[in-house]
């Protein structure tokens, strides 16, 4: 599977998705960054939440993945 990255612009966050397993427990590294984990501790996708409320850098980051 080729990772796909999702967009939510509702809550700011960007979403990498690595596979399709099962997520059974999230790791925080940090306040805006979680890597999910499937049962055979593998990561299965990257959350980012986007704490930067410039505009402009949204508005960038949508004309990405919203085009």
């Amino acid at each position: 599977m080729n990772s796909i990255v999702e967009y939510d612009p509702e809550d700011s966050v960007l979403y990498v998705k690595l596979t399709n397993k099962k997520i059974v427990s999230t790791i925080p590294l940090g306040d805006s960054v979680f890597i999910d984990i499937s049962d055979d501790n593998k990561p299965v996708g990257i959350k980012y939440v986007l704490t930067d409320k410039n505009p402009d850098t949204i508005k960038a980051i949508q004309s990405l993945f919203l085009s």
